[in-house]
């Protein structure tokens, strides 16, 4: 799982190789750029920009992203992946 927060818009923009991003080609962001806004740390790199085409339809679809490192929304992935693990498994609780 890669993360990146996105400062233009809420809520921040994980991407996850899933269903969702195989569905919607406008999630679906070439590698390099996600690793690259994966470490956008502000103290270090300035933010990414870059965008994303669709070319599928007519006419094509373009969505622009602004990110920084996910570190700065959510430093320890581990609840994010937790609580995206309950939603696909329609689980309310652990418990």
């Amino acid at each position: 799982m890669w993360k990146g927060f996105q400062k233009k818009e809420f809520p921040s923009v994980f991407f996850i190789d899933s269903i969702q991003a195989r569905r919607d080609p406008l999630l679906n962001a070439q590698l390099r750029h996600v690793c690259r806004a994966t470490s956008a740390a502000p103290t270090y790199f300035p933010p990414v920009q870059f965008s994303v085409v669709d070319k599928t339809k007519e006419p094509a679809e373009s969505r622009e992203y602004h990110m920084i490192d996910g570190g700065i929304a959510v430093n320890n992935p581990v609840k994010l992946l937790s609580s995206e693990n309950f939603q696909i498994l329609h689980l309310k609780t652990l418990f």
